[in-house]
């Protein structure tokens, strides 16, 4: 018999919001609690640490391969039964380890033969730290020869579930057999789904099985299946099939199979039936693949589907089948390269907007679908003193999905020199850049997005430098003075147009026609000069700002920059080339047709100087912690030209307010007026309710827009957006867009969405009622499962866009 130190009694604690007594008695609390893995680890090693020192040892026992410690208690060997009983000193636990296990009890009963255990068994309040993983029971049993555990009135957890049963089996390969049991995923208190089964096995990891089970959702059975099996792996397959109806595409039927099979392949097949369409069919692939740093190396998707029509005549449908193509990649290279890529091709304008809940459901966002994007390819390279960028962009598809114009780059190969100092003991900067392509600027107009109003192309090379050498004139006052020395060469640049001519040659050709003109190649060379002055005057005072902020200060910031310019060639007085007469194709209207205008290089024509100015005007707050906040932000800008041979031209005056006074509310509002015109071109006005203090978790949006092209007829809409959860497990979703000019909704979306902690369900209702088409109604309904490694790359694109201008 050993003598042993009485050891206090610590309570137990088990995370997920399942906490136990003093008695280590099952009891869940809404309580924050530590994570389970270094739960695990820790209290089997705070018991040991917290254990006699002084235990005495008695004789060695064998488990396996290790030794039984008694790490806590009093050890009796009782010769005649051949067993060794472990009891707590004053009514206290007892702790034995043997290799990646541990046990916990009111008694443990240790069986041998020879020196080697047989049997452990334990009683009371158990805790077994199993290889990463708490089980609680009244009572365990371990075989040692067969190394399989009984556990009865046990409650067992990993990171993807909860169990119960009377009885409860674990075997060597880690398989857990239920005898009259519930398993479930729901975390809560009280879990709002049971699945109660007379057996259930589950092999971690890979797969779960039950037998005779009952489905019970918040106690009232729902469902009763005699066999029943899912996957526990995170990469393996799933089927998902959902049904609803469109008032134009009839009954739908969507049907999705996905197979995680490793990082690089990830694959998506889609299997859809539209009652008054056909079938659609398409398959995406996701991969990503991290890098030694932690971070990924590279993550992309491709994405292609597909609609066999059978009804053609439809007048809601495209004359002919529709597709899209599309996908994106980002990757690390070595020596610092970066590359990007972005496509996008599509059967016809409106592929994006007729399918737009169908396209969302297979992982597109709103800006995918809505904004115009053209495929491009970037290759960059960022250092300390420049950047280099090898950069192609194509519009793949022959109609306009904008009427605004856009530039193609093939290719364009640019290098920058970063602003610098020029010398340590002068104060003047040097910037450069160098960039040569074939570029091809198009616009398109017309409800079929098919006809070409303008195609300008050439190609070009730019070489730019600049000078500056900025001073103080005052404490408060800034000078920027600048040179700058520009040569633009360009070489083969042609000019279409379409414009109304006759073909006496040729009748067949459309009255409305592209004509195409010629330029001889030409060089300009463009010095510009001029100075810049900015402030920054600061205002601080106490904050009255609800007692949200400690300071409060008013930022002024104005700059005006004045600048003139010459050049060699003034490319606006360039002679165009007229069309081929072997045509006979005659010019009959009067309209100019000018040299090819690309970008912003090509700006400079027959102006002689400009001024621009901008105002910023900044109220912030600092916070007790040290951050600073804008509170109220405004700026207005604007500018013109001047010119020896005509009047002065403005530019837009753009006007910018936000204010943001607490955590909870926030207006926006943006204005861009033309001054040569007298009218006004874009506005926005918006407001957003966040995590309002009566509902913390609700989002509301009312915004109200009205846009004026140059050419065409403008539009003003009101905005809807509001999410708010209705409960625990219901959210609601509902967008609208109001239509001011013609006094119809366009699009109005209400979506319920019901978390099933395995899976999202989602009931949607939509409404469509787009210009030139008639007015759509949809239904459906669908269950979405949760993917742990179906990542959400929006962040990511988000970052891909800001690092690529265009």
């Amino acid at each position: 018999m050993m003598g042993g130190v009485a050891m206090a009694r610590r309570s137990c604690h088990f995370d997920r919001n399942c906490h136990f007594d003093r008695n280590c008695n099952f009891d869940r609390r809404e309580k924050s609690s530590p994570p389970r893995r270094l739960l695990a680890v820790l209290v089997p090693l705070l018991w040991m640490a917290a254990g006699s020192a002084s235990a005495q040892e008695g004789a060695a026992y064998q488990v396996g391969d290790t030794m039984l410690e008694v790490t806590r208690g009093v050890f009796t060997y009782q010769v005649a039964e051949k067993i060794g009983r472990l009891t707590g000193v004053d009514g206290g636990d007892v702790n034995v380890i043997f290799g990646d296990r541990s046990i916990t009890a009111r008694e443990i009963i240790v069986r041998h033969q020879a020196a080697k255990v047989t049997l452990i068994e334990a009683s009371g309040s158990v805790i077994l730290y199993d290889a990463g993983n708490l089980v609680f029971a009244e009572e365990v049993v371990y075989d040692a020869s067969r190394q399989h555990f009984t556990l009865r009135e046990a409650r067992f957890s990993t990171d993807s579930y909860f169990l119960t049963g009377e009885r409860i089996e674990i075997t060597p390969e880690k398989t857990v057999v239920v005898h009259r049991g519930t398993l479930t995923t729901c975390d809560l208190v009280e879990p709002h789904y049971l699945v109660v089964s007379d057996r259930i096995v589950v092999k971690p990891g890979v797969r779960y099985w039950t037998y005779g089970t009952t489905y019970r959702v918040h106690n009232l059975p729902v469902g009763w299946l005699p066999y029943f099996t899912r996957s526990l792996r995170r990469r393996d397959f799933a089927f998902f099939l959902y049904p609803g109806y469109s008032s134009k595409k009839g009954a739908t039927a969507y049907g999705r199979f996905l197979y995680h099979y490793n990082t690089y392949l990830r694959p998506n097949v889609y299997v859809d039936y539209f009652e008054n369409l056909g079938v659609g069919y398409g398959v995406s692939n996701r991969y990503h693949a991290p890098g030694d740093d932690g971070y990924d190396r590279l993550w992309g998707r491709v994405y292609g589907y597909r609609i066999d029509q059978d009804d053609e005549d439809d007048q809601y449908l495209f004359d002919g089948d529709r597709y899209k193509i599309a996908g994106y990649h980002w990757q690390k290279l070595p020596y610092d390269f970066l590359l990007t890529a972005r496509y996008q091709h599509l059967s016809d304008r409106d592929f994006n907007q007729d399918f737009e809940q169908e396209e969302k459901a297979k992982g597109w966002n709103q800006d995918d679908l809505e904004l115009e994007r053209n495929s491009y390819i970037n290759l960059a390279r960022t250092q300390d003193l420049y950047n280099f960028r090898i950069f192609a962009k194509h519009r793949l598809d022959d109609f306009f999905l904008s009427t605004l114009p856009d530039t193609e780059h093939s290719p364009e190969v640019r290098f920058e020199l970063k602003r610098d100092l020029l010398s340590d003991s002068l104060p003047i900067y040097y910037y450069a850049t160098a960039d040569v392509g074939r570029f091809r600027r198009e616009a398109g107009a017309g409800l079929d997005g098919r006809e070409t109003l303008f195609i300008d192309e050439v190609d070009r090379a730019d070489l730019n430098l600049e000078f500056s050498a900025p001073f103080s004139l005052m404490p408060a006052l800034r000078a920027i003075p600048f040179v700058n020395l520009r040569a633009t060469e360009y070489q083969d640049p042609q000019v279409r147009r379409r414009s109304f001519v006759s073909t006496p040659l040729l009748p067949q050709l459309p009255e409305n026609n592209l004509v195409e003109y010629e330029f001889d190649d030409a060089t300009r060379l463009l010095g510009r000069g001029g100075i810049a002055f900015q402030t920054r005057l600061a205002h601080h005072f106490d904050s009255f700002l609800d007692n949200q902020y400690e300071k409060t200060r008013l930022v002024i910031q104005p700059r005006f920059t004045i600048e003139g310019w010459t050049m060699s060639d003034e490319l606006q007085d360039i002679d165009y080339g007229a069309p081929d007469p072997a045509l006979g194709v005659t010019r009959v209207t009067k309209e100019p047709v000018a040299f090819p205008f690309i970008d912003a290089t090509d700006l400079y024509r027959e102006d002689e100087g400009h001024l621009a100015y901008r105002l910023d005007a900044k109220l912030q707050g600092k916070r007790a912690g040290g951050g600073t906040q804008d509170v109220v932000r405004a700026a207005l800008s604007s500018g013109y030209f001047t010119d020896s041979e005509r009047t002065d031209e403005h530019e837009d005056l753009v006007a910018e307010f936000f204010v943001h006074p607490n955590d909870w509310l926030s207006f926006t509002s943006y204005s861009q007026y033309d001054i040569n015109r007298d009218e006004s071109r874009a506005n926005y006005a918006g407001v957003t309710f966040l995590r309002l203090p009566a509902l913390p978790a609700t989002m509301l949006t009312l915004g109200w827009s009205e846009y004026d092209p140059i050419e065409g007829q403008g539009q003003e809409h009101l905005n809807l957006s509001l999410f708010h959860p209705v409960s625990d497990k219901w959210t609601l979703a509902l967008d609208n867009r109001f239509d001011l000019d013609e006094g119809t909704s366009r699009k109005t979306s209400v979506r319920l969405t019901r978390d099933l902690h395995d899976w999202w369900w989602d009931i949607l209702l939509r409404q469509d009622d787009r210009e030139n088409r008639d007015s759509e109604f949809e239904i459906s309904t669908r269950v979405r499962l949760k993917f742990p490694d179906d990542e959400d790359h929006s962040l990511r694109e988000l970052a891909e866009r800001q690092a690529v201008p265009y």
